[in-house]
């Protein structure tokens, strides 16, 4: 039988929280961008979880979307999808977020993957006098979409937490299970990548075992720090 594992997180009301989700310093105002992620990486992704996205889309365009720092210092890429006619019909969900009521696409949270900062580039959406028509309307759907983005920068922070922690401690229903990316396969994938390629983690908030206690019920503590906050982790052994 597996421990069982518990957190508690000192001087927080977080204690039901098992994966704290924590901004670094400056946050409050990050600006978003936008994204391509590199097709090797997301093809090394998908031999650990079929649900990766493949990097184009049904017009041969690369999937663009956003990438910020969701979990532990780890950065993740949510791909953003362009307007379809279906989606004046659909609702937004936990998974699934319209853009301006789905006017300018959507945000498909299921597909979020865990991302090295060096598997991402930039999109550059300005005008070229070079551009056809076609990349001219493209260019300006980008433009609408992250300035949509960067004025509903919580809501789209918030959402990606919520479904994270909704999967990965097992609380989320089977429907919604299946549709989405196992992000703690990913994470494993994301580290056997940067193992494969010398590539370093940003651990600014990585997990740092300080020292191992003894609790006033005899249970077995380790101490914690996450960056500047002093966590707390206890294993009911069976």
């Amino acid at each position: 039988m597996s421990p069982y594992h518990k957190w508690e997180l000192k001087k927080r009301s977080w204690a039901n929280c098992s994966t704290p989700i924590l901004l670094q310093k400056g946050d409050e105002n990050m600006h978003l961008y936008l994204y391509h992620v590199d097709a090797s990486y997301c093809d090394f992704l998908r031999k650990f979880d079929h649900r990766v996205l493949r990097t184009l889309n049904q017009k041969n365009r690369p999937y663009v979307g956003l990438a910020f720092e969701l979990v532990n210092g780890i950065k993740y890429y949510i791909p953003l999808t362009s307007p379809k006619e279906k989606y004046s019909e659909m609702k937004n969900t936990t998974d699934f977020h319209k853009i301006n009521s789905g006017i300018w696409g959507a945000i498909n949270f299921n597909n979020v993957i865990p991302v090295h900062e060096q598997s991402l580039r930039r999109v550059n959406n300005k005008m070229d006098q070079n551009d056809s028509k076609e990349d001219i309307q493209y260019k300006n759907l980008l433009s609408n979409q992250l300035d949509w983005c960067n004025a509903n920068r919580d809501l789209i922070i918030r959402k990606a937490k919520k479904l994270y922690n909704m999967i990965t401690r097992e609380k989320a229903p089977e429907k919604l299970v299946r549709r989405c990316c196992d992000f703690k396969k990913l994470e494993r994938g994301l580290r056997e990548y940067c193992k494969v390629h010398n590539l370093k983690l940003n651990n600014r908030y990585q997990k740092i075992i300080i020292e191992y206690i003894e609790d006033d019920e005899g249970r077995i503590v380790t101490k914690q720090k996450h960056g500047k906050m002093t966590a707390y982790r206890w294993l009911i052994l069976p």
